[in-house]
Formats: C-alpha cells, structure tokens, sequence
C-alpha cells in the first residue's frame, strides 16, 4: 500500500469517528460506509481493509455504549455485516474514480438499508421484537427505516466523494516533486 492511501484511509477513520461521536444534522449521518468503501479500494489484504470500518465502528459503538449505555442493541451485528459486505465488495471493484466512487455510494446506501432493517425486524432490541415476524411486519419495518436513509445517503455521497478526492488529492501530491527537487 503506497503512503497517500494510507493517510488517507488514516484521516478518513478519524473523520468518521468524530462524525459518530458528534451529533449530526439528520438521523443515521455516518461516515462509516464512505470508509467501508475506501478502505475496501485500497487496502490490502482484505481482511484489513474490512477490519478497519468494523473496528471504527466498534470503538464508537463502545464510546457510545459507555457515555449512554445505547451504543449496543439487538440488531448491531447486521450493521456490521453490512460494513464487511460494503468493503468486501469495493475490494473487488475497486472503485478509484469519483464517478464509480458515487456508484458504490448509492449501492452502500441501499445495502445498509436492506440489512440493517432487516435486523430491526428479525432481532429483539431490549427483549422485545419491535415487529411482528410476518411479511406485513417486515414491510413496516422498511417503510419505518425510510426516514433514517436519508441520512445514510446524504452521508455515504458526501462523504465517499470527500475521501475519495482527498485519495484522488493525496496521490497527486504524491507524484509532485517537492520545492526545488529535479526528478
């Protein structure tokens, strides 16, 4: 892995941090599948590239748990699958253009969407199921996560075309000569 993809998964981590950490302007505003998405790009092996938006989310999920005691409920896990996929598949892909970037952003939106409310139905949160398990209780649960993804898809497109055009933004830098260096 070269030096600008590194600083740039780096500073994409800690953005993605404060973004979990600082209250935001919308529900579900994260930058944690911008991250799933950058650092499936660009890291290697995959196993790291999916450790890294999991162990963020981990670690804000702890800050959260211990300031609130909310930081973990039923239906986390899906979450997080969620996140493996989101990396797993732009390892494959390996979007590194702005455009493709956008592509695998609105995917990221619609993948989160469909697994995680798929673990708000099939996973109890504090003992109790919040639907009931039939096909009218799981359609109530998407149309009831639908205001939620509004935040999740302002966010996953500001945020991946920000990571990526500070990746884009980095490498240039990169190949620059420094002042004064004859190459």
């Amino acid at each position: 892995m070269k030096t600008p993809q590194l600083v740039a998964v780096l500073i994409a981590a800690v953005i993605a941090i404060a973004a979990r950490l600082v209250p935001m302007p919308m529900y579900n505003f994260s930058a944690l599948s911008a991250l799933a998405i950058l650092s499936g790009a660009v890291i290697r092996p995959v196993w790291l590239a999916v450790l890294i938006p999991v162990a963020v989310r981990l670690l804000t999920d702890t800050i959260i748990h211990l300031s609130t005691g909310y930081g973990f409920y039923g239906s986390m896990p899906f979450d997080y699958v969620a996140y493996v996929l989101l990396a797993g598949i732009a390892y494959f892909i390996q979007p590194r253009m702005i455009p493709q970037a956008i592509g695998m952003a609105l995917a990221a939106t619609l993948i989160f969407f469909a697994i995680s409310n798929l673990g708000a139905w099939c996973m109890p949160h504090a003992g109790q199921y919040l639907y009931p398990r039939t096909l009218e209780g799981l359609l109530t649960c998407y149309r009831n996560g639908l205001p939620f993804m509004k935040g999740t898809f302002v966010s996953d497109m500001v945020f991946t075309i920000v990571f990526f055009t500070a990746l884009q933004a980095f490498s240039v830098s990169a190949k620059q000569p420094a002042a004064g260096e004859v190459r």
